[in-house]
Parts: C-alpha cells; structure tokens; sequence
C-alpha cells in the first residue's frame, strides 16, 4: 500500500496477526489521525492503544473476526469530556449494549472495562468491570473466540482439569506459538495457538485458582485439526477422561462428540 510503512514485528499485537496468518501495516496517516485525537484529548494514548488503532483496516479487522462488534472508529477515538476524566472509549459491542474503555494513565498496556451498560456523563458513578488484564490480551481474546467459530460449528472441546506445570508449558510451546500471557494472583491465562487452531488454559476464579484447575478450551478450525491438537494435550492431566464437546446446537456438537470417539479409539488401541 503507497504511504505505509512495513511493520517488521509489533511490539503488541504480532500475536493476534500471526494467528489470523496477516501481515499487516501501520499507515503514517493513521497515526497522524491518532496524533490530532490526542491533541484533542489533551493526552498521550497508551501504546498498546495507539499501536492497534495505527494497523490498516483495524476497524474491518475487528468487526470481521468478533461479533460483529465495533471498534471505535479512528476519527471518533477520544472524547475530550471522557479523556478529562481519565478514559477512552476503544469499542461497543454490536447492540451497544456495553462499551469497552480503558483508563488512561494504567500503563503502555492497561487493563480493560466495560461499562456495564451503564452511560453516564459522570464516568465516576459507573459500576465498572474488568474485562482483561490489558489491552492486548482484550484483542486477542475478541478475535481468536470468534476466529475460529467452534461454538457454532461443533469444533470446540472443553475440560475443568489441573493447571498445566512447568513440563507442560515448555511442551505447548514447542507445539505451538504462545499468545499474550495472563499470570497475575487472581487471574492466570495461558494462551497457544497456530492458524488452525487455539489452545485457551484459563483459571480466573478463586475456585479454580486455589484448587490449582483451569479451564482448558480447544478451538479449531476443521475436525483433523481438533483431533491433531486433541491428540497433543490428551495425556496432560486427566484430559482423556475430562474433555468435552461444546457446541451451540445438538447436531454441530455431534461432530465434536465424534472427534472424541476418535481420540478415544486411537489411545486405547
């Protein structure tokens, strides 16, 4: 594309690229756009913020691969009223029922929350909640949950079973590219994936956390690809024996019951 600069690696969002198999860049009018909103704002966005919204096409991107939720749109990114109380809009979800916000001065790659369908002018009165640890593990849970489209068509396994060790990690990331990293006292997520599929392990509870579980999630794209990453992580834990299949009707959780039935008549052999 004339005028665009090529993005070697991101320093933020190269993951969530990587698992959409895109390479995309950052257009110097883009950021030009976001230099004239933070003059407006009379701040300085985050940078994980300013490095998603300077990608082309970050809008389409965002709408295309969630539920057809809305990123903010780059001319519309900071109200002034909003930035003077320490907040950003970054998108609304396709009802408009919530937005999504994060709050300025919480870092290079501040957590983000949603307003609880609550649209106050006073933003102190909102009952805000935490959404995600950051920004970019906010992008790139929106987008690989609904990338890949398994809840809907029946290539989704999912098991409560015992946070992954040390062994374990060093496997997966031999397996797989890993994605953002949540590991925090009150939320641990280990994200990995190719772009054929997405390996979630995520422990957010306080149930989970002190019993040292998580909820281990499969997604991908084709039934070859749930058996081959189903065939990788069967022996961690008890997952040959806790694994489901997760689906939004009876006949397209079918088919990850029959990928199952696989798995299981392959080990046992």
């Amino acid at each position: 594309m004339a005028g665009s600069v090529r993005v070697a690696q991101l320093r933020y969002h190269q993951a969530v690229l990587d698992l959409l198999g895109m390479h995309l860049d950052a257009d110097p009018r883009r950021l030009e756009i976001i230099e004239q909103r933070e003059a407006a704002c009379a701040t300085r966005f985050p940078a994980s913020v300013r490095e998603w919204f300077s990608i082309e096409s970050a809008e389409a991107l965002f709408y295309e691969n969630t539920n057809e939720d809305h990123l903010q749109a780059l001319t519309d990114l900071g109200d002034p009223q909003e930035a003077a109380q320490g907040y950003l809009k970054i998108a609304t979800e396709n009802q408009a029922v919530v937005a999504w916000y994060i709050r300025l001065g919480e870092g290079d790659d501040p957590p983000v929350y949603d307003n609880n369908d609550e649209w106050n002018a006073d933003l102190s009165t909102t009952a805000w909640r935490e959404n995600s640890k950051t920004f970019t593990s906010f992008i790139f849970d929106m987008i690989s949950s609904h990338h890949f489209r398994g809840w809907h068509s029946g290539m989704r396994l999912s098991a409560i079973d015992q946070q992954p060790g040390p062994d374990e990690l060093q496997q997966l990331r031999s397996w797989f590219q890993e994605g953002p990293v949540t590991d925090e006292p009150d939320s641990k997520v280990y994200r990995f994936f190719t772009v054929a599929g997405l390996v979630t392990i995520r422990s957010v509870t306080p149930e989970h956390l002190a019993n040292s579980e998580a909820e281990w999630a499969i997604e991908t794209d084709s039934p070859d690809e749930l058996f081959e990453f189903g065939q990788k992580l069967w022996r961690f834990g008890t997952l040959s024996q806790t694994l489901k299949a997760e689906s939004s009707t009876p006949e397209s959780r079918a088919k990850g019951d029959q990928v199952l039935q696989q798995l299981r008549a392959r080990t046992e052999a």
